[in-house]
């Protein structure tokens, strides 16, 4: 969980694709990205914003990328 300082909009998908290019951060099941004012080390307040706030069609991406052949969930 990463909280930014957003300034435009599409703001937190740049943050997350920069992060999937940094070395092993490629092999990550998950990216989230909240706001600054998100305390991500609260874990209730970090779930009740993201179940509350996240519209699926427009805040979350599903991207394909390298396996990890020791991940016994992923499809090959």
């Amino acid at each position: 969980m990463f909280p930014i300082k957003k300034r435009y909009p599409g703001h937190a998908f740049k943050v997350a694709y920069a992060l999937l290019g940094l070395g092993l951060m490629s092999l990550e099941k998950y990216i989230v990205v909240f706001d600054e004012w998100v305390n991500v080390h609260d874990i209730e307040e970090v779930l009740w914003i993201w179940g509350n706030n996240t519209d699926p069609s427009r805040d979350i991406i599903i991207t394909k990328g390298p396996i990890d052949v020791l991940d016994h969930s992923t499809k090959k």
